[in-house]
């Protein structure tokens, strides 16, 4: 599984002001779900190794805490498992791989975010996030990491969504790209480059 696991990428934006602690707290209760919760996503991810875009699809099912399954249909079969600090895949053909969350810090990022955000833990979220909120009925909330390590690798998360339906998850690392879509339906990749791509695909604030 690729370390950038649902992941989509990063949109530079104009500074807006930190996020009103009433806003967010509306918006993390309207987004709270109890688990288990499972979401078909679609992803693609622009990479500079690669001479096309990648796309997959498939489930992404949080069970509480920081326990998450993502199971990838297409274009290939892959079974990913985080459970506490591990992420164990498993696909098809080839050996399980073992791995700690430790070694790929952009899914301790990710799935620490989700995991509050699907909780509605708004002191978590505070704690390991400097958080910005922009936008109303539409919304767009922006995620960076406190710890240094962290932010080196991921400087930032961004969620796009409208009312409490978190729409498109979107992360930009040095060399790839990648945004995902909780859709089961075909993305529209005819816009070409991916800021474009994903402003197809996401509500604006």
């Amino acid at each position: 599984m690729r370390p950038v696991f649902l992941i989509a990428a990063l949109l530079l934006l104009s500074t807006p002001a930190p996020a009103p602690a009433a806003d967010l707290d509306a918006l993390l209760a309207a987004l709270r779900q109890p688990p288990p919760l499972s979401q078909p996503f679609q992803e693609v991810r622009f990479r500079r190794a690669l001479k096309a875009p990648l796309v997959t699809s498939g489930t992404l099912a949080w069970l509480g805490g920081l326990e998450f399954e993502r199971r990838i249909e297409t274009p290939y079969r892959e079974t990913g498992v985080v459970s506490g600090r591990t992420l164990v895949v498993r696909r098809d053909r080839g050996a399980e791989r073992i791995i700690p969350l430790a070694r790929a810090p952009e899914l301790q990022v990710l799935f620490g975010g989700l995991s509050a955000l699907f909780g509605g833990d708004v002191q978590a979220l505070r704690e390991a996030f400097e958080i910005e909120l922009e936008g109303g009925e539409t919304w767009r909330l922006l995620l960076r990491p406190r710890q240094p390590a962290l932010q080196a690798r991921v400087a930032q998360l961004e969620l796009r969504g409208s009312g409490g339906e978190a729409r498109c998850l979107v992360l930009q690392q040095e060399g790839a790209d990648t945004l995902t879509v909780f859709t089961d339906q075909p993305l529209d990749l005819a816009a070409g480059d991916f800021a474009a791509v994903v402003d197809g695909q996401c509500p604006q604030p």
